[in-house]
């Protein structure tokens, strides 16, 4: 007759290990980590893949039921708790993929926030040089009339009056070209406040999934915790029934 044999359980690969020779392979047990052998390159999961997964995960949850059934049967017992430790994995990998998006869309609201900064500022500068080219143009105007009337129709007034017209024509083309541009840049900014509202919206609707999604998976894993924790303690009856069964072979 054997004695009593000691038990070592190992909570991180939710296996056991039985020391001793009681009749059987104990290595038939034994659960890897990772369970899930799977690159997280090979993850990339779009947000509608995400969602039928968790959908799945909770369909998957009558397993607890499917362990009560096999309680004499310490090989299924075994092949569920690989199968719970898979979907936990998976789960984890999946918030992570949901934060790593997350970030993303944080910086590109970053950048389109500091593009359209950088918009209103060139809008202010070429706002304040228009206004001053037309101060100038109405300037130079006054003084085209006062010139002329002065000189009476003089050569020299006519000669300033050619210099003063050509200087104001200068002026008007580059106020127009000003006013084009303010134009450009006005429209540009306003499909870009357009573009960025669009993301906006798209970024709130998918950090809305995301933290439902984070508490469903906090959810999951505190209750696959608990299921883990039952399933030890129906391990270590069924070892020590098996313990006692080879006791009671042995005599």
């Amino acid at each position: 007759m054997q004695g009593e044999l000691p038990v070592t359980l190992d909570w991180r690969t939710a296996g056991f290990t039985v020391l001793g020779k009681i009749g059987y392979e104990n290595q038939d047990w034994f659960i890897p980590s990772p369970a899930l052998q799977i690159d997280e390159a090979d993850l990339k999961l779009s947000p509608d893949q995400i969602r039928e997964t968790l959908n799945y995960f909770l369909l998957c949850s009558n397993r607890v039921s499917q362990m009560t059934s096999t309680y004499d049967d310490i090989e299924a017992v075994t092949r569920l708790l690989e199968e719970k430790e898979k979907d936990l994995e998976l789960t984890a990998r999946i918030g992570k993929e949901l934060l790593q998006q997350n970030t993303k869309l944080e910086n590109t609201v970053a950048s389109l926030e500091n593009e359209l900064r950088l918009a209103n500022e060139k809008i202010t500068q070429y706002t304040h040089e228009l206004i001053k080219k037309t101060e100038l143009i109405q300037i130079l105007t006054n003084d085209m009339d006062e010139a002329f009337l002065e000189n009476g129709g003089a050569l020299g007034g006519r000669i300033n009056l050619d210099l003063l017209q050509r200087r104001i024509t200068s002026l008007e083309d580059e106020n127009k070209s000003l006013k084009s541009e303010f134009q450009r840049i006005s429209e540009d900014m306003t499909d870009g406040e357009a573009q960025e509202q669009r993301l906006l919206l798209d970024i709130t609707g998918q950090l809305a999934c995301a933290n439902s999604s984070m508490n469903y998976l906090e959810d999951e894993v505190d209750r696959q915790k608990e299921e883990n924790r039952l399933q030890h303690e129906q391990i270590l009856a069924l070892t020590a029934k098996l313990q006692d069964t080879e006791m009671k072979l042995h005599k």
